[in-house]
């Protein structure tokens, strides 16, 4: 996928001619190519605009996957976040990739995921307890914490 949207900018490159002021360029409609190595951009190498990306692209897709638009990209955000705690990558990767400076804000936003895990370790703790004590002998003492391998 990437390798056809890098073969359509260099097809629109070869058909443009350089913008003037390069990266600076301000001019709403200049048609000359912007070298600003952007993997999405517009036709013309520009940064893609927010609001034409929330209103051309993201809203009707979510309409027509019937699926809430009012806070579509923050939901997009939260949800990615959401989904790398709970896929175990450690909260201050999570923290840096979301672009929060402290990973205490972040814990305090995404305290619904963490505090679901440490439910989901307390069943799986409780799980494993529960099949210690009944694959061990009842000769064996059963002390929390201890397993015992000679009696």
């Amino acid at each position: 996928m990437l390798r056809d949207v890098r073969m359509r900018q260099n097809e629109e490159r070869a058909r443009r001619a350089p913008c003037t002021d390069g990266a600076a360029c301000r001019r709403q409609h200049c048609d000359g190519w912007h070298a600003l190595d952007l993997v999405f951009c517009q036709r013309t190498g520009k940064p893609l605009h927010e609001n034409n990306v929330r209103n051309r692209d993201l809203y009707p897709l979510c309409k027509k996957l019937g699926l809430p638009w009012r806070r579509a990209l923050h939901n997009m955000r939260h949800g990615h976040g959401s989904h790398l705690l709970e896929r175990g990558v450690p909260l201050r990767t999570v923290a840096e990739r979301l672009g929060h400076k402290d990973p205490a804000f972040t814990a305090r936003v995404y305290a619904h995921v963490i505090r679901s895990q440490a439910q989901a370790a307390a069943a799986v703790s409780a799980m494993l307890k529960e099949a210690r004590e009944s694959l061990l002998p009842s000769c064996y003492p059963q002390r929390e914490g201890a397993i015992r391998a000679n009696p």
